[in-house]
């Protein structure tokens, strides 16, 4: 009993914790040169983010991006429809651990899947 209760308050204390894990998928079109190692869902001052572990193989300009700039979207999967949550840029370089906003509520994913795509970013 007091593993449980130990495990509850770590993982409301350290990850933020959602009840149940919502399932997430990211699209990765940046795979020549990030390499996703590890993802989860958490919750960070009530807004859900997705802390991704990442390798950086190469500059993404190196795979054809014109900028160092990414850009994702999250979209929400529900009985085969996709609704858009949310979507930005990111710089993916100089680091291993990014955090990413993917709704501005949680209530917004509910019992769905959640997808993210990263891609390259359009020249500003």
């Amino acid at each position: 009993m007091a593993a449980l209760r130990h495990s509850l308050l770590l993982c409301m204390f350290v990850s933020g914790c959602y009840a149940s894990q919502p399932e997430t998928a990211i699209t990765n079109n940046l795979s020549n040169c990030i390499e996703i190692k590890n993802s989860v869902i958490s919750l960070k001052d009530s807004i859900p983010v997705l802390k991704i572990q990442y390798k950086e193989i190469k500059r993404t300009s190196e795979c054809g991006c014109k900028s160092m700039i990414s850009t994702y979207k999250s979209h929400a999967i529900l009985n085969g429809h996709s609704s858009l949550l949310i979507g930005g840029q990111v710089l993916l370089t100089g680091k291993q651990n990014v955090e990413i906003p993917i709704a501005t509520d949680k209530r917004l994913i509910g019992q769905a899947k959640v997808n993210l795509t990263l891609s390259c970013a359009l020249p500003s």
